[in-house]
């Protein structure tokens, strides 16, 4: 009942789910079709449509990755989220003080989020700053508080704790489908989608061109037959054009996508764009979007042109401070600069300290995968293991996963983000002290989550090493800018690879952050990454607006999110290396564009940046689908697909693809209840009344289809640009800050107060009663 609370009464549309034990990182997902397919119904149980809410949309990731992700929206963001933070008392895996520290976060953010912060507090935190600094900046370091947590805690994770967790969240979801009387047990959302990928499978047998389907399937069949097998502002709810969208948007109430494809057979022609990156295309298809006409589609296009998008790009390209609450430029593209043309910070052209970066990056990784940098007893290293979070780890570790199929004769890599010891001791089980290398990825050598669990790996590695910590220099590396820190302790300055204050975290896998990527896939490859990504960049620079694939992407996002009432963004990868992708720009857009203060100081009165969820392919068919066809909810969605697979096996891609294009295709035409009837045509008459409407679609369920040649190290780059610029895009329209992250701090500082409560036994008192009373079991149970 809390959450239909939340859902049907106080606007939320999602659910988060946040467990902070490492083992249950799956959790969530597996929770995305326990409680998706089961009530995104939109159809009660009398047989008629409900107009009401039903099922909410369910996401999360484990623990304090998620604090360095997608927490700052959670905070900070104008998104209503009710959030259940699950945590066992005792480790499974205690390591040092890491579950202390992890408890403590727990703690504190479900403190941080009910308390806030209020301006005053804001203000004091910023004492050391000038008056009128203070007046500037403390609205940013506002929190509102009020957000609204469940707390689950239990003595620790076992077999049969987990399968109570499991029935508590199933009896759950099966007490909301009676509130909502839908039935919660059968799944008849994904059989559409299902059913055309048999129809459409045919099609792909040959390279003749089609036109049987409708204009946008004809256009990615042929798209994939032709590419196979080949090589300070205005606010947004100011801008001029606002009031004009907000009357279209009452209007686009009553589109028809499959009419206006009916209508307008060349609706593909019209609405899609192909781009060529490293000798290979890449095509965007937004044709099946709920956009009556060009007229439409050029209003929204006006409000990049009104926010001075075009003028702010420029900014951002020649170094200006456009992230103006820390007076940094924002030069991530200059990482990836492969046409070597000057771009300056304060002054300085600093192409040559990245090109220098970057060779120095060259010459360590070719050195290890060749052999020729050796461990403490002269064995070669054969595995990698970088220890980082949030863009230090989400963006190497999604590149290395995506682009596995480029490793050739790299080591093997892991990742260590989160800061349950169950993390960093799995990982050291797997690997062999004399034949492994730790990257320590931290600008400033003191994130708490890197340097705890870097401590442990140093610690690891000394007492396997007969207690001589001299041999530290050759097993570890830095990514930081802290010499002195650094030098304490044990790696060799040399082998220390700097990045700069312009490189933001999220925005950081292009710098010496992507250490890990290089090693893995070789030098070579990872220049190919940044050449595609530049080749975006020169993209999203030169193209007309019309034809401007990142603010294209953005318009459709913010006409969705401002004008439609959507509150997410599904990103659903149809391959099988991209399945972090969604992960990482649930950092990528929700740690930038969760805000809800203005560049001109005001909190906003318009919905900020959305929440980003997927899983990759038709997994994902087979889990939440139901809530996107059948369910309550508006979800744009982007397919993402490579036309030939890396991995040709019998008909297996084919078969992909063709689920690919029919659940675009379904979305978009739906299911009416005559063809239902027919579907049902060997039932009697009086079944076929009854379960029609359960097997009708409405369609008009908007989607974009990104397809590619292949995935190679150039595409992902020039993907994961597209992205990025897509989010910069969408803030300079709301006329935000997308490059700070003030919504992650206050959490953390809790987190340092909660801490030493931890060190005993005793009750405590002094912290809000929820606080209390969860600190107070834990000290129970505890071991």
């Amino acid at each position: 009942v809390l959450g239909i609370w939340y859902n049907n009464f106080l606007g939320a549309q999602t659910h988060a789910l946040l467990p902070y034990d490492q083992y249950m990182h799956r959790f969530a997902a597996y929770f995305q079709q326990g409680d998706m397919e089961s009530n995104g119904k939109g159809v009660s149980r009398t047989g008629t449509k409900v107009n009401y809410s039903t099922g909410p949309i369910v996401w999360g990731e484990p623990g304090t990755n998620g604090q360095h992700a997608f927490y700052q929206l959670i905070h900070q963001g104008t998104k209503l989220i009710p959030c259940d933070f699950i945590m066992p008392v005792n480790s499974l895996n205690p390591t040092g003080d890491h579950h202390e520290i992890l408890t403590a976060n727990f703690l504190a953010q479900t403190a941080a989020l009910m308390t806030g912060r209020s301006n005053a507090e804001a203000r004091q935190e910023l004492r050391s700053m000038s008056k009128d600094d203070q007046d500037r900046l403390s609205i940013y370091k506002e929190f509102t508080g009020n957000r609204p947590t469940n707390s689950i805690v239990f003595t620790k994770l076992s077999p049969t704790m987990l399968g109570a967790l499991i029935a508590m969240y199933e009896h759950k979801i099966f007490v909301q489908g009676i509130i909502w009387n839908i039935n919660s047990f059968d799944q008849m959302g994904v059989e559409l989608g299902k059913q055309l990928a048999l129809n459409i499978q045919p099609l792909l047998k040959d390279n003749e061109e089609v036109t049987s389907e409708d204009s946008s399937t004809n256009g990615l069949i042929n798209f994939i037959k032709r590419n196979r097998r080949c090589h300070e502002g205005t606010d947004f709810d100011k801008l001029h054009c606002y009031k004009e969208l907000l009357k279209l948007a009452a209007e686009h109430k009553a589109v028809n996508m499959k009419k206006l494809f009916d209508n307008d057979p060349s609706r593909f022609c019209k609405f899609s764009q192909e781009i060529e990156v490293d000798g290979l295309q890449l095509l965007v298809d937004y044709s099946k979007n709920l956009i009556k006409d060009e007229c439409v589609f050029k209003k929204l296009l006006q409000l990049a042109k009104d926010a001075f998008v075009e003028e702010m790009r420029g900014e951002m390209f020649s170094g200006k401070p456009i992230n103006f609450t820390e007076n940094r430029a924002v030069l991530h593209i200059a990482l990836r600069n492969r046409s070597n043309t000057p771009i300056f910070a304060d002054g300085e052209n600093v192409m040559p300290k990245v090109n220098a970066v970057l060779e120095k990056m060259k010459v360590f990784a070719d050195n290890l995968r060749n052999g020729t940098w050796k461990g403490v007893t002269g064995k070669a290293i054969t595995d990698v293991v970088n220890i980082g979070i949030g863009g230090s780890d989400l963006g190497p570790l999604m590149a290395t996963e995506a682009l596995a199929a480029y490793r050739g004769n790299g080591p093997n890599v892991h990742f260590v983000s989160n800061i349950d010891g169950t993390h960093i001791a799995t990982v050291l089980e797997k690997v062999n002290y004399e034949t492994t290398l730790f990257i320590i990825a931290s600008k400033t050598f003191g994130t708490l989550e890197t340097l705890t669990n870097a401590r442990t790996a140093r610690s690891w590695f000394v007492s396997h090493n007969a207690g001589d910590a001299t041999g530290v220099a050759k097993h570890f590396i830095a990514l930081s800018t802290n010499s002195a820190k650094v030098r304490d302790f044990g790696i060799d300055t040399k082998n220390m690879f700097e990045f700069w204050d312009w490189v933001g975290g999220r925005y950081s896998l292009w710098s010496a952050i992507g250490m890990s990527i290089m090693c893995y896939i070789g030098s070579d490859n990872f220049i190919k990454l940044l050449e595609g990504a530049h080749a975006m960049d020169k993209h999203f620079t030169t193209a007309p607006i019309e034809k401007n694939i990142p603010i294209i992407l953005a318009v459709l996002g913010i006409w969705y999110n401002n004008f439609l009432g959507a509150q997410t963004h599904a990103l659903l990868p149809y391959d099988q290396y991209m399945h972090r992708f969604a992960a990482y720009f649930q950092q990528g857009d929700m740690e930038s564009n969760g805000k809800g203060v203005s560049r001109t100081g005001t909190k906003v009165n318009y919905s900020t940046g959305p929440i980003v969820w997927g899983e990759p392919g038709t997994n994902g068919q087979h889990a939440f689908y139901q809530l996107i066809h059948q369910g309550t909810k508006l979800i744009p969605c982007d397919f993402i697909m490579p036309v030939n697979s890396l991995n040709p096996t019998g008909d297996h891609h084919e078969i992909l693809t063709a689920n690919f294009l029919a659940q675009t295709a379904a979305l978009m035409t739906g299911r009416s209840n005559a063809e239902a009837r027919q579907e049902l045509s060997s039932m009697s008459r009086e079944d076929q009344e009854r379960l029609s409407v359960y097997k009708e679609f409405t369609g008009n369920r908007p989607t974009n289809s990104i397809v590619f040649t292949k995935l190679t190290p150039a595409m992902l780059g020039a993907l994961i640009a597209m992205y990025e610029h897509k989010i910069f895009v969408q803030g300079v329209i709301w006329n935000i800050n997308s490059f700070d992250q003030m919504g992650v701090e206050l959490g953390k500082q809790l987190a340092l107060n909660i801490q030493p409560l931890l060190k005993d036994n005793k009750e405590v008192h002094s912290e809000d009663p929820s606080t209390n009373g969860l600190i107070n079991f834990i000290k129970k149970n505890r071991n």
